[in-house]
C-alpha cells in the first residue's frame, strides 16, 4: 500500500526531516535532577550514530545527560521497519521515538504496537514537528536494555562529543 503520494515524496526527504528534528531539539532545554537541585540543560544531538552491537545506525541521538539518552528514528514511510529499528535501539537507549511524515497512514493495530512497546511518536511536515505519543522510560529491570551495549554507545557518544567540542572551539577561534 502506498503511504505517501509521489508529490509529497518528491518535495521532502528523510534527510530534511532529520535536519529539522535536530534543529528543533537543539533549541530545547530539558529539566534534570531533583528539586531543589534541578536545573535546565541544553542537550547534545548526534546524527547517524553507528551501533555495531545491534547492526544498526541511529538516525538521531539526543543526550540530555548520561541518564537520559533518546534514540529517534526518522522515516517518511515504512512503519513496520521503523518500529523494528526503534525496538532494537531500546537495547541501549533510555527512550526511543519514531518520527514519521504527518500524512503517513498509521493503522490502529500499528499504533497499538507503538504504544505497547513504550515508543514515542512524532509527526513531521516541513517546518512543523508534533509530539503525538510520549515515550516511556526503558529501565534495566524491564530486561531489554543491555549494560554492555549501553556502555559502548556511551563511550562512542563521549568520543563524538569531544570531537564536536574541539571542532567548535577551533571554529570559534577562526572567526
Amino acid at each position: 500500500m502506498k503511504l505517501l503520494s509521489a508529490e509529497i515524496k518528491r518535495e521532502t526527504s528523510e534527510y530534511q526531516m532529520q535536519d529539522e528534528v535536530e534543529q528543533k531539539l537543539l533549541k530545547q532545554s530539558y529539566l534534570v535532577g531533583t528539586y531543589p537541585l534541578d536545573k535546565y540543560v541544553k542537550p547534545k544531538v548526534f546524527r547517524e550514530v553507528r551501533v555495531s552491537e545491534i547492526s544498526r545506525i541511529s538516525d538521531i541521538v539526543l543526550m540530555v545527560n548520561e541518564r537520559k539518552i533518546v534514540n529517534i528514528e526518522c522515516k517518511l514511510t515504512d512503519l513496520e521497519g521503523v518500529l523494528s529499528q526503534a525496538k532494537d535501539h531500546l537495547k541501549w537507549a533510555d527512550y526511543s521515538v519514531i518520527c514519521m511524515h504527518k500524512n503517513c497512514f498509521i493503522g490502529k493495530r500499528d499504533l497499538q504496537k507503538v504504544i505497547n512497546e513504550g515508543i514515542g511518536l512524532m509527526l513531521w511536515e516541513p517546518g512543523n514537528l508534533f509530539e503525538m505519543l510520549v515515550s516511556v522510560h526503558n529501565p534495566y529491570n524491564k530486561g531489554i536494555k543491555d549494560k554492555g551495549i549501553r556502555n559502548s554507545v556511551m563511550l562512542r557518544l563521549k568520543e563524538l562529543s569531544a570531537k564536536l567540542t574541539a571542532k567548535n572551539h577551533i571554529q570559534t577561534k577562526l572567526y
